[in-house]
């Protein structure tokens, strides 16, 4: 077992005791500091609190990237490290089922390993230049895809929409494809509702009317709803921000709009609107992801930006859009250092509705000398205080009320239903990784 225990913060301010602690910040850096730092863009968690988080490391001799998975127990200590030594390209998305994790990363490859990260059950590689963003898993273990085929087979020029359902074994079960003869439509995040439907979402090229778009299938692939969300002379990129699915039925989205904030809007099961929340009000301010408890309230991850700085804000709604509470939470340490989140993954909940994320800190002139991080807040929310090289302070970031300027209507495009394929196993070596070192371990409250 690879395990580094919570008992130092190493970071700038100098050591601090910390010790085990319910609620966390950890962050890691390349040993060799002229090599840029490892970064994260998923994070998710067994029933036991144990936490996952997959991104990308560069090799040792800075000649590339490969696929990295970390693992930490629910009090912050770093028991696995594990890295695809001849995957040269980042994980995009994971989720744990069980014993075991799903992933995809974004070379067209999907694979599936136990938890403790020590063997792999098999990884496939399409290779058919297909560009996915999420992959979600149900509870018998059957695995949907979610992305963009570019070019799809609608008119074979044109981006399309891709969603593909395998099994447990990795065995495609079907996979579909939505759009229109001479438009490129961007397939973004998916996720299962309490239905046990399927929804799709993400937005088009459209030039007159840029919209949120929301396909919905049962789970043997039938279309049940095609819904677009638009606003007159608007341009949405619809799901930029990922989906999350509420308990009982229906759907949250986030999705960035030109020239002004982000707007999360909240669906029921067909696709219709429930609510709308604008956060901010300008569009400096990136919603990253989205994730809902098991209360049903929503979890906002973003990241403020200026052309100096990026803060991160986390914001919590229940389930009607009130917020509940709102965080800022910024990198202090010398050297001009940023925080951001980038993935729609980037956040999630564990057993005990306690919030996950992960992303990483830069600095204003480049990445050399940044570092992977992993928060682990409560749910009622970080008391404000600088804890170690982070600053946590309550914000007051404007939410507002923007459903009655947006309208959703069916819409008909095509479904292409070509016969499921599955790409053959492919080899991949999974191998421990000791050039990570521990650079933050700082409890919070």
């Amino acid at each position: 077992m690879d395990l580094i225990c919570r008992t130092t913060f190493l970071g700038s301010a100098g050591a601090v005791a910390a010790g085990p602690s319910e609620y966390w910040i950890n962050a890691l850096q390349q040993s060799n500091a002229t090599i840029s730092p490892p970064s994260a863009k998923a994070v998710s968690s067994d029933s036991s609190g144990n936490i996952y988080v997959g991104g990308s490391v560069r090799k040792a001799d800075n000649s590339g990237s490969n696929s990295l998975f970390l693992k930490f127990d629910e009090e912050g200590a770093l028991t696995a490290r594990k890295e695809l030594s001849d995957r040269n390209t980042r994980i995009r998305s994971l989720t744990v089922n069980g014993s075991d994790i799903y992933w995809y990363d974004d070379s067209d490859g999907y694979g599936k390993m136990n938890t403790a990260l020590s063997s792999i059950s098999w990884f496939k590689d399409s290779g058919d230049g297909r560009v996915e963003s999420r992959i979600v898993v149900d509870s018998s273990g059957n695995n949907y895809i979610s992305g963009r085929a570019q070019p799809g087979p609608i008119d074979n020029t044109n981006r399309d929409f891709f969603i593909a359902k395998h099994n447990s074994s990795g065995t495609n079960q079907w996979q579909r494809f939505f759009g229109s003869s001479g438009t490129n439509f961007f397939g973004i995040g998916c996720a299962i509702l309490g239905d046990g439907n399927i929804v799709q979402v993400g937005n088009s090229d459209i030039s007159s009317n840029r919209a949120l778009y929301m396909v919905i299938y049962n789970s043997s692939g039938t279309l049940q709803a095609s819904k677009a969300m638009t606003r007159t002379s608007t341009t949405i990129y619809g799901g930029d921000a990922g989906v999350a699915p509420f308990s009982s039925s229906g759907f949250v989205t986030g999705s960035p709009v030109s020239g002004e904030g982000p707007i999360l809007t909240a669906h029921d099961a067909d696709g219709d609107l429930n609510w709308a929340r604008r956060i901010g009000s300008s569009s400096s301010m990136n919603l990253a992801g989205v994730c809902i408890d098991s209360s049903d309230n929503v979890i906002i991850c973003a990241d403020d930006r200026t052309s100096t700085d990026r803060k991160l804000v986390v914001i919590k709604f229940n389930s009607s859009g009130t917020v509940q509470w709102q965080r800022t939470i910024e990198h202090e340490g010398s050297g001009g250092y940023m925080i951001f989140v980038d993935g729609d993954d980037c956040i999630a909940v564990d057993k005990d509705d306690d919030i996950l994320i992960a992303g990483a800190t830069t600095t204003n002139s480049g990445q050399v000398a940044g570092a992977l991080y992993v928060f682990k807040l409560p749910k009622d929310g970080p008391t404000a205080g600088t804890y170690g090289d982070y600053k946590i302070t309550a914000s007051s970031i404007s939410t507002t009320d923007v459903a009655s300027s947006y309208s959703v209507s069916t819409v008909s495009k095509t479904v292409n239903s070509p016969s499921a394929s599955t790409p053959s196993d492919t080899s991949v070596t999974l191998a421990s990784i000791t050039r990570l070192s521990l650079v933050e371990d700082q409890a919070i409250s």
